[in-house]
């Protein structure tokens, strides 16, 4: 697939108009999913699977109130796609403001991500969800 094709599939995956699914099906069953940094939700998965249950599932938990996400840039370069995109109108649990601002680097093969990696702004991961002891 070219560049054209591997921004749409990510675009469809992220803003919702592929379905409420459309995220999970965009993955490779080998996917690697790493979030930097040292927080709670800092980390590296490698399958839709443990997306689901060990990052998605606590993190909406913790989530009061999901809001929305906006696409704010999408480039595609070859089998890479960058997107940057936020989210407004998101509450942690006890009604701390989560709205956040990432940038994520996903490499597409056959149509599918194989892997993601994403930043964030993580002090306001630690302030809406609590900090991780760090020795």
């Amino acid at each position: 697939m070219g560049a054209a094709e591997n921004k749409e599939i990510v675009r469809r995956a992220l803003d919702g108009s592929g379905g409420p699914n459309a995220l999970v099906e965009a993955l490779a069953p080998d996917v690697r999913w790493t979030i930097f940094g040292r927080t709670k939700f800092s980390g590296t998965w490698h399958s839709p699977q443990e997306l689901r249950e060990k990052l998605w599932g606590p993190l909406f938990e913790l989530i009061e109130t999901p809001g929305s996400m906006t696409i704010d840039l999408l480039l595609a370069d070859g089998d890479h796609v960058v997107c940057q995109f936020h989210t407004e109108g998101r509450f942690a649990q006890g009604h701390q403001p989560y709205d956040q601002f990432y940038c994520a680097v996903f490499r597409m093969e056959n149509g599918k991500i194989v892997e993601s990696d994403e930043y964030m702004d993580t002090q306001l991961i630690d302030h809406a969800f609590g900090a991780v002891a760090r020795s």
